[in-house]
């Protein structure tokens, strides 16, 4: 396309997983419960603690004091999204009663963007993780709004045995496949300081009193750490060594949390069975600019532009539920739905890069255009294919499709204009294809 705007580096990277806001859905809350008569029924948390993210739901009952001539227990389920990076409580939900349809959505739609599957966790260990990542603890700075509902996770404080952090840990992290997934979980961990997560990965989590570890409590004796500021891993490219079967090279695109872009060249031995990194250097580091990071990270979409006749009660309710796994964020001229894969397997690839787990991303317009993208000709194909059988009773149909050598869906959502046909003409020098 002539005349294409060049793209920053946030252009590359708006499909990231958007910030998540705390949501107090599902039935309404009784009134004059008393915290004294929960009893724990089950537990679940997500195997993606080398990612950075831990989704988990508990389930609870508990006897309405309100309604005390009724013998039936009350269930009480909560939804946490913990964030291991930032260390604090992201996003909180709850629903009281049986199991509805807004519990479901919001289970389905949390864990679906993790890309992890559920493991069991006891409530000694739901209260350890609630508690690691709360600020009751000194280990973050805040709770999210809605945490009155569940302080009774966060006393008294819950401490573990080193066997049973062991245990706990293992099942969370889910596991290690392969050295390149070894590798780039180690500089994710690393890149964002996460000492629990790079005390996992060297398979040294030692704590200072094994017998009683406490959620604020961080591992002692680690390795070299590779990066003294917090930082994304956006992108990383690993070697293998020919004459070392045990080491490998990485190159690491990073930002760090003051804004500066850095390329950081390591050094990594693993070792077999399990798969860990036993020594980790950082071999060389510079400096590059957005402009710089921005030609590394960019990457074609292949867009469609689907277009609805008209809007119906139909659409909504077929829209609605073919979107109801996905993340959504609200912008200026629309909404944007992103489909993740269920897995996490790019974090297994030779280059990995932090939106490898995008499968489709639809943004429904104001102008009942709907804009749908992919990162290959063959996922942007089945992405438009799902979203026409979906609303097969509507009145939809293809207008064009575009092949497009650099990110453009992320101006367009924040461009202002609502008709990508227009925002097509604004942002090429002579209106033309």
């Amino acid at each position: 396309m002539p005349g294409f705007y060049r793209p920053g580096i946030q252009e590359v990277l708006i499909l990231m997983k958007p910030e998540l806001s705390v949501l107090t859905g599902g039935r309404k809350r009784p009134a004059n419960r008393s915290i004294k008569n929960y009893r724990y029924v089950a537990g679940f948390a997500t195997d993606t603690r080398l990612m950075g993210v831990i989704g988990m739901e508990l389930t609870w009952t508990f006897f309405d004091q309100v309604n005390s001539s009724e013998n039936e227990p009350v269930l009480f389920r909560q939804i946490f999204y913990l964030d291991c990076e930032d260390r604090f409580i992201d996003t909180y939900y709850e629903s009281y009663g049986p199991d509805d349809a807004a519990l479901r959505k919001e289970r389905n739609r949390l864990v679906a963007s993790l890309g992890g599957s559920f493991v069991p966790v006891s409530e000694k260990e739901a209260r350890f993780l609630i508690q690691s990542y709360s600020g009751i603890t000194g280990s973050s700075i805040r709770l999210p709004e809605g945490g009155s509902s569940y302080t009774f996770l966060l006393f008294p404080e819950q401490t573990l045995t080193q066997s049973e952090y062991d245990a706990l840990a293992s099942r969370i992290c889910g596991e290690i496949a392969t050295p390149y997934f070894a590798v780039n979980y180690y500089l994710m961990r690393c890149a964002s300081l996460d000492e629990r997560g790079i005390a996992y990965m060297q398979g040294s989590v030692r704590f200072p009193d094994p017998d009683r570890i406490h959620p604020s409590d961080q591992p002692i004796s680690l390795q070299d750490r590779l990066f003294d500021k917090s930082a994304t891993l956006y992108q990383n490219t690993i070697r293998h060594s020919h004459e070392n079967a045990d080491l490998y090279q990485s190159e690491a695109l990073t930002e760090r949390s003051d804004g500066a872009y850095f390329i950081t060249n390591c050094s990594l031995t693993i070792s077999d069975k399990p798969l860990l990194v036993s020594h980790a250097e950082a071999v060389s580091e510079f400096r590059i600019t957005d402009i710089e990071a921005a030609m590394i990270l960019k990457h074609p979409e292949f867009i469609s532009i689907c277009v609805l006749s008209a809007e119906d009660a139909y659409f909504r309710s077929s829209f609605s539920s073919f979107t109801a796994y996905f993340t959504e964020t609200a912008y200026e001229s629309g909404r944007l739905y992103v489909k993740y894969r269920n897995h996490n397997g790019h974090a297994g690839n030779r280059v990995f890069r932090l939106n490898d787990d995008v499968e489709a991303a639809y943004f429904l317009t104001d102008t009942l255009q709907i804009i749908v993208m992919g990162y290959t000709s063959e996922e942007a194909s089945l992405a438009e294919f799902n979203l026409i059988a979906a609303l097969l009773h509507c009145d939809i149909y293809t207008e064009n499709r575009y092949e497009f050598p650099e990110p453009v869906l992320y101006e367009f959502m924040n461009s202002g204009i609502d008709d990508f046909n227009e925002f097509l003409d604004f942002i090429t020098d002579d209106g033309e294809d």
